[in-house]
């Protein structure tokens, strides 16, 4: 294809023309260029714009800098602003993240070629270049992405934005007619109605009491000392060449597996194969090392996972952090977190106190109620579930029930955790050895416990059966929004094939409940946005929101209901229930 001429544009009424003209097209091409990453610091240099009526590239320095209150600017935010015409960006949060901080607006109506991509084929490369080869056998340069935009620029840094706008609208064509064939039009929509919500969750943050934070540091990191000298005392029977003095080094890693099974060993405990914490809890019951060796290991966790790396990444300017969220970050279309990682901080403990709301402001959580044991209901039709979910009933307690052969009524605490993990545990494929392990049980006994288990739930057992099958047949699953999720594997290889098996009968749900939760965000965003509040942080399950103290119950009903509402577009016949709490930290109540 020929990728072509441009123009430039650097005063207030060619940018006007241009909108004029672009505003009467279908779709757009858009594009930025930035003098950073961070749009928290850089410049927005560069927007690129293109159409069928031209290509147009608009130097924000020229026109005096993009702020939200120029008047430069006018025509551009209208435009891209506006239902149409569609805009077509690749990695569209970034260039979403930059026009809303630098010139105060929401992009509406997006088209997000990577999202699209990543939807037809996750495993897949989504760069722009690497579409551009696969779906248009057009070669795109990208020698210059990382050239200085600070500065004068070039006629071939010029040429190079433009093209990055131009060739996004043959892309689009292609990706768009791939999603109606394969049936992901609907999740494709949701994903593209999700950026702007994923965009302004970053932007936004989440704030950290600092000093607090150190603090807590220094007591993890001082209880991790202590149990690593505590676990070495017990092991020194284990410990060959052990130094003549107490206050030399130790010669034994404690991070390394095969030095602690031979140190073990030597005291008269032989560690499992595998030195997972599933596998070694049984033991620490009976061995004092063992239970040291857990306790250690989740203090040196927490040390080193979100410890003094997080406190790097508090924002200067802000005094708030700003993790990074992957959209569609597994095959499932889950959203995850990294630059830190705040979906895997522990739920109980004192990490999450350190994120705490500023004066005047606190913090709403609301989280989903056995969530995808409810969504497995929905996609099954099981009956026994769907009743006990629509007659309110604790369905640990009646899975409980079941299994000990009693009334609800007479199910203890014990026993309702063993219905809990049975229940769970079917979401994840969880065998016989596996539910053994985590119940106390035999092998013998937690096989008959799957099997009256199943007796009960026969459309829940066929649905899972068929979605197995269907994984091995056709090599995917679908959710309830429609998404797929494709497996690759080797179908000769036995303990592959029962693994993806085991992912089929949970890629559904796990599928499902991530386009709930991003259908859940759209919704909120806005209705919270009326209030003052804001999405500050999202788990698979969970959303966490700061209000303004004076509003925080009608907050909590606000997003309750809101969440409520996203469940029931996609679980019609199951009731959805949202627990929501409010203090003034990160707190996930009872």
């Amino acid at each position: 294809m020929s990728l072509a001429l441009f123009t430039l544009i650097t005063t207030e009424e060619g940018l006007r023309d241009a909108c004029l003209r672009l505003g009467r097209e279908q779709v757009i091409g858009l594009d930025t260029e930035t003098t950073s990453l961070n749009p928290l610091r850089g410049r927005l240099r560069l927007i690129q714009l293109a159409g069928s009526s031209g290509v147009f590239v608009v130097d924000a320095d020229r026109l005096g800098g993009a702020k939200p209150d120029s008047p430069s600017f006018a025509h551009l935010r209208r435009l891209l602003s506006a239902p149409t015409p569609l805009k077509i960006a690749h990695n569209s949060k970034f260039d979403i993240k930059w026009i809303r901080q630098r010139l105060g607006i929401d992009v509406s109506s997006i088209f997000d070629t990577m999202l699209a991509a990543q939807l037809l084929d996750f495993d897949g490369r989504h760069s722009l270049r690497a579409l551009a080869d696969q779906y248009l056998q057009t070669r795109v340069d990208k020698t210059l992405q990382s050239s200085d935009w600070s500065r004068e620029l070039s006629q071939p840094q010029l040429e190079y934005a433009a093209k990055d706008a131009e060739i996004l609208l043959p892309l689009q064509q292609v990706l768009a007619d791939q999603l109606r064939s394969e049936g992901l039009e609907q999740v494709a929509s949701l994903e593209f109605e999700a950026v702007g919500e994923i965009a302004r969750l970053e932007l936004g943050g989440i704030a950290v009491d600092r000093e607090r934070f150190e603090d807590l540091i220094l007591t993890i990191e001082a209880r991790r000392d202590a149990l690593a000298q505590e676990l070495l005392a017990l092991l020194e029977p284990g410990i060959p060449q052990l130094p003549l003095f107490s206050d030399a080094p130790s010669s034994l890693n404690l991070d390394s597996s095969l030095q602690l099974a031979d140190a073990f060993e030597r005291i008269g405990v032989r560690l499992p194969a595998s030195t997972r914490a599933g596998y070694l809890a049984p033991l620490a019951e009976e061995h004092e090392p063992v239970r040291l060796l857990l306790d250690y290991r989740e203090m040196q966790k927490l040390a080193s996972s979100f410890g003094r790396n997080i406190l790097d990444t508090i924002d200067r300017n802000t005094g708030r952090l700003h993790a990074h969220y992957r959209q569609i970050g597994t095959m499932t279309g889950r959203v995850t977190c990294e630059k830190p990682n705040l979906q895997q901080l522990p739920a109980d403990g004192d990490l999450r106190s350190v994120f705490r709301a500023p004066e005047g402001r606190v913090m709403v959580t609301a989280d989903y109620s056995t969530f995808e044991l409810r969504i497995l209901a929905e996609a099954s039709g099981d009956r026994a579930m769907t009743k006990a979910f629509l007659d309110g009933r604790d369905l640990h307690r009646e899975t409980a029930a079941m299994v000990f052969k009693c009334s609800p009524d007479a199910v203890t605490i014990p026993m309702r955790h063993v219905g809990k993990h049975l229940n769970l545990g079917v979401v994840y494929g969880l065998g016989a050895r596996g539910l053994a392990r985590k119940t106390g049980q035999t092998e013998a006994e937690a096989q008959a416990t799957l099997d009256r288990f199943f007796r009960f739930h026969p459309e829940l057992k066929n649905w899972m059966n068929r979605m197995a099958r269907m994984a091995l047949e056709i090599n995917s699953v679908r959710t309830l929004s429609g998404r797929l999720v494709r497996f690759g594997f080797d179908p000769n290889n036995k303990e592959v094939v029962a693994y993806i098996k085991r992912l089929a009968r949970n890629a559904p749900a796990q599928g499902t409940a991530a386009d709930i939760l991003k259908r859940a965000m759209v919704i909120l965003g806005p209705r919270l946005e009326a209030k003052n509040a804001r999405v500050v942080n999202i788990i698979h399950d969970e959303i966490l929101v700061e209000a303004p103290e004076t509003d925080a119950e009608e907050v909590a009903a606000l997003t309750s209901a809101s969440m409520k509402e996203a469940g029931r577009e996609f679980l019609p016949n199951v009731p959805v229930e949202v627990t929501p709490s409010i203090a003034s930290y990160w707190h996930k109540g009872p």
